[in-house]
């Protein structure tokens, strides 16, 4: 997610009377030794954040050369970004990579898909486990991305035929597997 459409969410979680993060930066950090923070121009400091719906890694600079030096970091791709995903089928141990453009699907969606068109993504994978039960098989995957599509992960999985488990938005629901 880029800076204008997490400013635009955080105005709109302001709007239902939650306080939204930049507020609350503003509030706890003064304008004389935080003037970035008053910058909506340049997205409150705000770089990046990741897993908008859920707690994940949020970027933001407080100070302009602290700002910078983090966009530097993630622009030439020296900050990490690694998970480890639980996914349906037996992972081979060849796949290391998925290189496959991620593309938006319908308005109404917000699903992302991989393939043809879209912007290039690239999603590093090591099979850390397999297992094999009545629901069927899986795979635990540590999975590092380079690039910060929109629902990468969940799109190069199941580009490969992996969908991540218990995903009721991208999973075939005659895959999806309740309390794993």
């Amino acid at each position: 997610m880029d800076g204008k459409a997490f400013h635009e969410q955080e105005d709109a979680a302001e709007a239902t009377s939650s306080m939204a993060l930049s507020a609350w930066l503003r509030q706890e950090l003064s304008a004389a030794a935080h003037p970035l923070l008053w910058q909506p121009d340049l997205d409150h400091g705000f770089l990046h954040r990741l897993d908008v719906p859920s707690s994940g890694l949020i970027l933001c600079g407080v100070t302009f050369s602290g700002m910078l030096i983090l966009r530097w970091q993630l622009d030439t791709y020296q900050l990490e970004r690694q998970y480890v995903v639980v996914c349906h089928n037996l992972v081979p141990a060849e796949l290391k990579e998925v290189v496959a453009y991620i593309g938006p699907g319908s308005l109404h969606s917000r699903k992302s898909f991989a393939g043809e068109g879209g912007k290039p993504a690239s999603s590093q994978l090591v099979a850390l486990s397999h297992a094999s039960g009545a629901c069927g098989s899986y795979g635990v995957l540590a999975i590092r991305i380079r690039t910060g599509r929109r629902h990468q992960i969940r799109a190069h999985l199941l580009f490969k035929d992996h969908a991540t488990a218990t995903d009721a938005k991208y999973a075939a629901k005659t895959t999806l597997v309740r309390g794993l």
